[in-house]
């Protein structure tokens, strides 16, 4: 029969040829490196001496196999319910969120009511006192040659009086609709506490994950003092949205957000509303700034000055630069200079940095104004994905 060589026979046993040459020596079969050929009988005999060593690393290999099987079982069910408990928070929250907006039209519908209920009071008292002036009327009235003229007189004086009280009246009602609605911000809180037109400093916190909402609630409620409280009314993940701007201007409520950013109707509605949002990337600047706007000490040296925002349409890889995204401007604009972007993605802030370029077709542009398509990309930065928003701001110092 044909020798086989070491290196062949190596393989049959799934090692390497220097592990098998050291077996062969301690067997005292001669072979001098792996491409040596072995007679029949000393393969018979290598395969009879090693048949429990391969059987042993058989086993062992079976164990490693089982052992990382069962670590991935284990780690997809840790998955799994990690998955599990965040869909329980999201529910928990969206929950919640629901419920402070269903307490928010109610308080909206109690004023209506309360409104309604002194609209109603108040004509009732016109009522009253015009039938009084009435009955004063006819109680004066004399039966005299002229006592026809001097009743017309009377009658003359009551539609004055009513007159005059129909426009007060109406110009009490268009002084209360065209009084400024009183909202609580950051910059008047302490002349509010001063005052003392402020018992509850109420906030709607809303964060990038729940256990931030829990962090950022916790650190602003120790806020408290015997001038104010300070309560977090509602706290939720996720982007900023027209509800919790409603539910704000109902309770009096500053938003705080941590991480996250308002979407584009919330913006607006708190815009209309007077609302006032306060975006935060790191804890202590929140808890620093709401401390320092209790005791009067607020003085902000930079006001955030929002440019534009953008859509991530598509992305490419280009080499030596990263990832260029291909965008289309949705509002404002963008631009190249004095621009800080930060990149949002389901209104959580993943990114924030300066734009590396900004390009029209093949041209370096300075901006683009929204209605166009562009490509950029950010600055040491690369994981964009389509259907991303790039935010642009720039910081705008206030003369104090």
């Amino acid at each position: 029969m044909a020798k086989v060589r070491v290196s062949t026979l190596a393989k049959e046993f799934g090692m390497t040829s220097k592990e098998l040459m050291g077996h062969l020596a301690e067997m005292k079969i001669p072979a001098k490196s792996a491409s040596s050929a072995l007679e029949d009988a000393y393969v018979a005999m290598v395969r009879k001496q090693l048949a429990s060593v391969i059987e042993a690393r058989a086993k062992e290999v079976e164990a490693a196999k089982q052992a990382e099987e069962q670590a991935a079982a284990a780690e997809e069910a840790a998955r799994a319910a990690e998955a599990e408990r965040e869909r329980i928070a999201a529910e928990k929250a969206r929950e919640e969120e629901r419920r402070q907006f269903a307490a928010a039209q109610a308080a909206e519908e109690a004023a209506r009511a309360e409104a309604e209920a002194k609209k109603k009071a108040e004509q009732e008292r016109l009522a009253r006192e015009k039938e009084e002036a009435a009955r004063e009327a006819q109680r004066r009235a004399v039966p005299a040659s002229d006592s026809g003229s001097r009743f017309r007189s009377l009658l003359d004086q009551i539609a004055a009086q009513e007159t005059v009280l129909k426009e007060k009246k109406d110009a009490e009602e268009k002084a209360k609709a065209n009084a400024p609605v009183t909202k609580v911000s950051l910059e008047d809180l302490f002349s509010q506490i001063q005052a003392g037109e402020m018992k509850n400093l109420n906030l709607i916190v809303k964060a990038d994950v729940q256990g931030s909402v829990e962090a950022v609630k916790s650190s602003l409620e120790k806020l408290s003092n015997e001038e104010v409280r300070v309560r977090v009314i509602h706290g939720g993940v996720g982007a900023i949205n027209e509800s919790d701007v409603m539910l704000a201007s109902t309770s009096q409520a500053i938003i705080v957000g941590f991480n996250v950013r308002p979407d584009a109707a919330a913006r607006d509605s708190a815009a209309r509303a007077n609302v006032d949002m306060r975006m935060y990337r790191v804890i202590y600047d929140a808890i620093n700034e709401i401390e320092a706007a209790m005791k009067g000490m607020l003085a902000p040296k930079f006001r955030e000055v929002l440019l534009g925002h953008a859509e991530v349409r598509q992305t490419y890889k280009v080499s030596g630069v990263g990832t260029v995204a291909g965008c289309y401007v949705q509002d404002g604009k963008l631009q190249r200079k004095d621009c800080q972007v930060r990149l949002v993605r389901d209104g959580i802030v993943i990114h924030e940095g300066v734009l590396a370029s900004l390009q029209r077709f093949k041209d370096s542009v300075k901006e683009v104004q929204a209605g166009y398509e562009c490509g950029l990309s950010i600055e040491k930065f690369n994981d964009i994905k389509e259907g991303d928003i790039v935010e642009a701001f720039t910081m705008e110092q206030i003369e104090v």
